[in-house]
């Protein structure tokens, strides 16, 4: 029943806890008469990122969220994904598909690319985006050899990101390539 709810209510994806959720059944997709195929249900989607036109929601799927791969045909059930979904067309687009556990994207404030994490040791890529809505070839922006990045952010200007590896703070002037 959430899920015709939330279909009629225009919810752009539905996120249950782990917890105490059933997930996708033949019984709810009986119930929820379509919409199960509309709305997107996810038990760990995560790390949200609206671009700056409100228009364009950046998100993580990860590894253990099946029910959102098997649904939208992901590469891979063993890695986290970057999904983006138009907020208008209601359309659903996978920007980074790899091996690797990818997640973490958080928009360029131009709005014509993103960042994220990603790799065997994660690290920070940037991926421009077309103006029809398609991910581009990764850059990548830093090169961490023995711990992984984490929370990424983004200033408003765009000129500096700033995440965690290690124990660090680490300040990255995105004009330059290299963590200071």
């Amino acid at each position: 029943a959430i899920l015709r709810t939330a279909d009629g209510a225009g919810v752009a994806a539905v996120v249950a806890p782990r917890d105490k959720s059933v997930g996708i059944t033949e019984t709810v997709l009986r119930v929820s008469v379509g919409a199960a195929e509309k709305v997107p249900f996810d038990l760990e989607a995560g790390y949200p990122s609206l671009a700056a036109d409100g228009r364009r929601l950046l998100f993580s799927s990860r590894w253990d969220a099946k029910e959102f791969r098997k649904r939208r045909s992901s590469v891979s059930t063993e890695a986290g994904e970057i999904w983006m979904h138009d907020l208008g067309t209601g359309a659903f687009t996978p920007m980074v598909r790899e091996k690797a556990d990818s997640r973490g994207a958080v928009w360029a404030p131009d709005g014509k690319g993103f960042y994220y994490l990603s790799g065997g040791v994660r690290n920070v890529f940037y991926r421009p985006v077309d103006a029809q809505g398609r991910a581009g070839e990764p850059v990548q922006i830093t090169s961490f050899a023995d711990d992984h990045v984490f929370d990424l952010a983004v200033s408003a200007d765009g000129r500096v990101a700033v995440f965690r590896q290690a124990f660090d703070f680490c300040r990255l002037d995105l004009g330059v390539p290299g963590a200071t």
